[in-house]
């Protein structure tokens, strides 16, 4: 479920990505590996985060591909 502070974020980390997408890690780790997902940015060292607008246009994808 979908919170809306992080809606309202830029960045998000792991744990705000699978709840902002409900995907697993496992499952957008497969996506990355697959090309069919932006892999995240390494901000600091043991820091990764994904850009909000980033994963939005990699969900339009991955809708606009299943239809």
């Amino acid at each position: 479920m979908t919170d809306t502070k992080n809606a309202d974020r830029r960045f998000m980390r792991m744990r705000q990505l699978t709840d902002y997408t409900s995907f697993s890690r496992t499952y957008l780790y497969n996506l990355i590996r697959d090309g069919k997902f932006p892999a995240g940015k390494s901000i600091a060292d043991r820091l990764v985060v994904w850009e909000r607008t980033d994963v939005d246009a990699a969900m339009d994808s991955l809708i606009g591909g299943a239809a």
